[in-house]
């Protein structure tokens, strides 16, 4: 399945993990994270959301997490701008979001 994988840039656990629960209640699975060395020196934590692009397409909500793979939740209600304004509108700073490719991740500019 194709896929594309956020990476939100939190400076600590607690912002990340507010952010978490704020997406949560309006349907948006996420999974809390250190941060990549390469994406911060410090301390910082990360959300990690996944998209499905067919069901982006097709605008279907479902969380396909199993034991295998707990790391990354599907999501297609919203789109990584929809989720950048919802931080916003609640007062919660990110760092940097990001667009995990392969093994490279790209700085997204919103």
């Amino acid at each position: 399945m194709n896929k594309r994988i956020y990476v939100i840039i939190f400076s600590s656990f607690y912002k990340a993990a507010y952010a978490q629960d704020v997406l949560s209640n309006i349907g948006i699975k996420s999974t809390i994270k250190k941060a990549p060395s390469e994406l911060s020196m410090n301390c910082s934590y990360a959300l990690y959301i996944s998209f499905s692009k067919t069901d982006l397409h097709n605008n279907i909500s479902y969380n396909t997490s199993t034991e295998s793979s707990k790391d990354v939740n599907y999501n297609t209600s919203y789109d990584i701008l929809s989720i950048a304004r919802i931080l916003k509108q609640s007062r919660l700073p990110y760092n940097n979001i990001y667009q995990l490719s392969g093994k490279k991740y790209e700085r997204l500019r919103l």
